[in-house]
Formats: C-alpha cells, sequence, structure tokens
C-alpha cells in the first residue's frame, strides 16, 4: 500500500475546527469547571453539617450515643446490653435532681443528671 502523509493537512483542518467552535469549547470549559465547584461545595457543605450536628448532640446529652433506655431499665435488659459483643460500652444516668431557681435567677430550671 502507498503511504499518504495527510498530517498537516488533519492538523490544520484541527486548528480550523477549534477556532470555529472557540465558543463552544469555552462553554464547555465553564460548565466543567462549574460542576466540579459544585461538587466540592455540596460535599464540603455535608461533611460541616455532619460535624456539626455530631458537637450539638455532645453538647445538648453531655456525652455520645447511639441509644439510651431512659427512666429506668430491668436488670435483664442491663445484663442482655453488657454480654452483647456489638455493644462497645453501657453507661447508668438517673437523675439526681432539679433546680427551680437560685438567689441570683429565677428563671434557671434545669435538670441535674448523674
Amino acid at each position: 500500500m502507498l503511504a499518504n502523509n495527510n498530517k498537516a493537512i488533519i492538523n490544520k483542518l484541527a486548528k480550523n475546527s477549534v477556532r470555529a467552535d472557540r465558543k463552544q469549547y469555552g462553554i464547555l470549559f465553564f460548565t466543567i469547571v462549574l460542576s466540579a465547584f459544585m461538587l466540592f461545595c455540596v460535599f464540603t457543605t455535608g461533611i460541616t453539617y455532619l460535624d456539626s450536628s455530631r458537637l450539638q448532640n455532645i453538647r445538648l446529652n453531655g456525652s455520645e450515643y447511639d441509644i439510651a433506655t431512659m427512666n429506668g431499665f430491668t436488670k435483664e435488659q442491663l445484663e442482655t446490653l453488657q454480654q452483647n459483643p456489638d455493644i462497645e460500652s453501657v453507661g447508668i444516668e438517673s437523675y439526681a435532681g432539679f433546680i427551680k431557681s437560685t438567689e441570683f435567677d429565677n428563671t434557671v430550671e434545669i435538670g441535674l443528671l448523674w
């Protein structure tokens, strides 16, 4: 077969195509940049929200836990929780008192947990 050297002509056609469609390629590049920025913002916002909600739960509850049995439990429930290998730790919390007011502030109304 005879060699056909069309490389120069193909390069010229490619350059002319890029020059003619410069606006389309600019818009395409801009959309790619915007979509990457949007993904970055969505993931950053989501991770920040999860961290903030975790910190808020720790501040509200005083500790980090997944489940709580409030206002008492039986010995069987406690033994079941302590023997379960999927549970890392078991804690007991009880009401120690309730403050309605102090000598400095009449609107305290806070519960004390032990």
